[in-house]
């Protein structure tokens, strides 16, 4: 007999009724191999004594369905198993508890708000709320102490708000007797615990049954966090039960381990990238590739907005960005490079979000008779918008759609709101959908296929990045299932309507600065300096790796290895030729008289010799001498400082300084020429440090004679 995700198959093919459902199951799903071999190891990994097993798998890989598998197994080991998923997000519960019924065919229950379980009649897979399960504020001292004043006893879970209600009614004149028979039955409600002193959702559940926990987004968990830690030491108490994490992106924005308490084995690590050329979704056919662009005309310095958790203030960003000048730097490029695809515009605020979405419905898509495809002011259709290819006026007649293209939703829209507003996202009945503080975990729509971020996310928060880009990821539905191999899967979401997810970033006038980008994703675990040149690269746009993440890394690894290799050749060859000089003179046999004389000290020794510091160099930099990674010592960099400063030219300074031939005149920094090409200063590629600071001082003081003001 071979077990099913559903129940058991019979050798004739039949289906038994399964014995956890009480119903005939539906035997309509074939877990993915990666998605089999996660629970096998989890369960390998239990039996062996693990308390906890972590499952990182891609954004779109079928976490419920992982979860599923695992529930149905440790249920069929005894019917003293249960299950509960913990959800950090009360607008995830249902969905969570929603998708184990379309797999399993059971209705879990819900613990959250007004849904509330008994515990006499327990069903065997419970989804709740993390928020639920907090416990209630204790009764404060002076409250306490009151209570003792009247003779209560026994009001040690009472917490704070009943207790503000039992001193109320003291006051009334309530008898202590009445007030007592309240406390009485207050200490039989399963929520109270006496003997911890407090009032929980979570004494509900019996922890002598054995429990398998599932943490949902499992970054988002940790012992630490009030909310976490007393359901993890709860079920604790029974050392037969087990939990598990489930998440795309394990890291936490608070650098807290998610691991060595709850967590401490792996049983799947399935990214959707691997930098190292491991297994991963992409290259396995399982998500689609991501296309980058980024839009680099916003008026922005992203170095100068302030920093929550280590990540961008949202009320900073929307305030420099939700203004109708950059609402127009942003929303327009997106318009012109979406085309027809799905997209989710994820903005810092809710005004942002909406207008956004207001600002785009303000908009019609118009094609040209030439075929010239572009978004036109509503208002403007009526002067006859000239079109951008041929100059042909358009009106009216070249409208292609003059519905509605874009909505707006945010956490406090009521939830039976915001699920028709996705439904309708989901069926075609608008384009845009742009969300503040939501989708970003959770949202399943496989028809997303551009992804614009309107709030930049620091490096520090990699993970919300590659969460909000990862609703892009997955192919279109059932186009990957039942295909066997890599290649199948591949040659599939090639030939696609959705061969790749486009994802829009900000550039601001600084450049990417602190910012997460794409490249942040396909490059985990890679050198900053791949990253930082790959994103370059990208903003170059001067060839087809503009847009392909993978082939931008590449080449960027590609040329950081040349220079190097320049680099090792020419100090080859500088040793050769001091070599050489050296040889040459001790063939002269010149012989020169000298004496010594000993100061009163021992000989330096190596611990004096320190190289200069990282400011000193970059100092040097700035002054305009680049050393080319060459090492040189303090005193070196102090001295070399001091010449710089006092109008040296950079070539005395090298020679008096013997420094290496590499040596030279620092040129203008990525960032430097960035801020040129967007002020359209034309420069030539030996432009130096100093001509390019000097360049933009006159730009910024608005000085007329730099020859480029207007």
């Amino acid at each position: 007999m071979q077990s099913s995700l559903f129940g058991h198959r019979e050798a004739d093919g039949s289906i038994q009724q399964n014995i956890l459902h009480g119903i005939e199951s539906r035997a309509t799903i074939t877990p993915r191999d990666y998605q089999s071999e996660d629970c096998d190891k989890s369960f390998e990994l239990w039996d062996g004594g693990s308390i906890g097993t972590l499952t990182r798998a891609f954004t779109g890989g079928g976490k419920t369905i992982i979860a599923c598998l695992k529930f149905e197994r440790w249920m069929d080991r005894d019917e003293r198993n249960h299950c509960m998923v913990i959800s950090y997000e009360k607008q995830l519960v249902h969905q969570f508890a929603q998708e184990i019924s379309d797999v399993l065919s059971y209705e879990p229950g819900i613990e959250m708000e007004r849904h509330s379980l008994s515990p006499g009649n327990l069903p065997r897979i419970i989804v709740a709320s993390r928020q639920s399960l907090l416990k209630a504020p204790p009764a404060t001292d002076e409250q306490k102490a009151k209570m003792r004043e009247a003779g209560l006893v026994r009001y040690e879970a009472v917490h704070r708000r009943q207790a503000k209600k039992i001193i109320e009614c003291l006051v009334e004149g309530f008898v202590r007797e009445t007030l007592q028979e309240w406390i009485d039955e207050l200490n039989e409600d399963p929520r109270s615990n006496r003997d911890a002193g407090s009032f929980c959702r979570i004494y509900k559940f019996d922890p002598t049954l054995n429990w398998l926990l599932c943490f949902d987004e499992a970054h988002r968990h940790a012992h630490h966090l009030k909310s976490v830690g007393h359901i993890v030491d709860w079920f604790d108490q029974n050392p037969e039960s087990r939990r598990f994490g489930q998440t795309a992106t394990p890291k936490r924005a608070d650098g807290k381990s998610i691991g060595h308490k709850m967590f401490p084995d792996i049983s799947l690590d399935y990214p959707m990238v691997s930098a190292s050329g491991g297994r991963c979704a992409v290259t396995e056919g399982y998500a689609v590739p991501y296309e980058q662009v980024f839009i680099q005309n916003i008026s922005i310095d992203f170095k100068s907005i302030g920093r929550l958790a280590g990540d961008f203030s949202d009320k900073e960003l929307e305030f420099h960005l939700n203004n109708e000048s950059e609402l127009a730097k942003l929303v327009n490029p997106l318009l012109d490079l979406v085309g027809d695809r799905r997209t989710l515009i994820f903005s810092p605020g809710v005004d942002m979000a909406q207008n956004v979405a207001h600002f785009i419905n303000a908009r019609v898509p118009c094609e040209c008779v030439c075929g010239e495809k572009q978004w036109v002011p509503r208002l403007r259709l009526d002067e006859g918008e000239p079109c951008r290819s041929c100059g042909e006026a358009m009106s009216g007649d070249n409208v292609t759609y003059d519905g509605e293209s874009a909505r707006a939703v945010w956490g406090e829209i009521p939830h039976e709101k915001r699920t028709q507003v996705y439904q309708d996202h989901q069926n075609g009945v608008f384009q845009f959908l742009s969300v503040c503080g939501l989708c970003r975990e959770g949202y399943n729509d496989q028809e997303i296929a551009c992804v614009a971020v309107f709030r930049p996310v620091s490096k520090a928060a990699s993970s919300l990045a590659e969460q909000m880009k990862g609703r892009g990821s997955r192919p279109l539905k059932g186009l990957v299932d039942g295909l066997d191999t890599a290649e199948e899967r591949l040659a599939a979401i090639k030939g696609s309507a959705k061969p790749n997810c486009l994802i829009v970033d900000l550039v601001g006038i600084t450049g990417l600065a602190d910012c997460s980008t794409t490249a942040h994703i396909y490059g985990e675990g890679k050198p900053d300096e791949v990253i930082d040149l790959a994103n370059e690269i990208m903003l170059r746009g001067d060839t087809e790796e503009t847009t392909d993440v993978r082939l931008a890394i590449q080449q960027a690894e590609d040329e950081i290895e040349a220079e190097r290799e320049r680099i090792r050749i020419e100090r080859e060859r500088q040793l050769a030729l001091a070599r050489e000089y050296a040889e040459k003179r001790s063939k002269a046999g010149v012989s020169v008289e000298y004496e010594t004389h000993r100061v009163g000290s021992r000989p330096l020794s190596s611990k004096f010799k320190t190289e200069a510091s990282d400011r000193q160099v970059r100092y040097i930099f700035c002054l305009g001498l680049d050393l080319c990674d060459n090492p040189i010592t303090k005193a070196q960099g102090s001295r070399i400082i001091g010449q710089l400063q006092d109008g040296v030219d950079t070539e005395e300074v090298i020679r008096t300084n013997r420094l290496p031939a590499d040596c030279h005149e620092s040129l203008a920094t990525p960032n430097q020429r960035k801020f040129l090409r967007w002020k359209r200063v034309p420069y030539g590629s030996s432009m130096t440090f100093r001509e390019a600071s000097s360049m933009i001082d006159r730009i910024k003081n608005n000085d007329p004679d730099d020859g480029f003001a207007g």
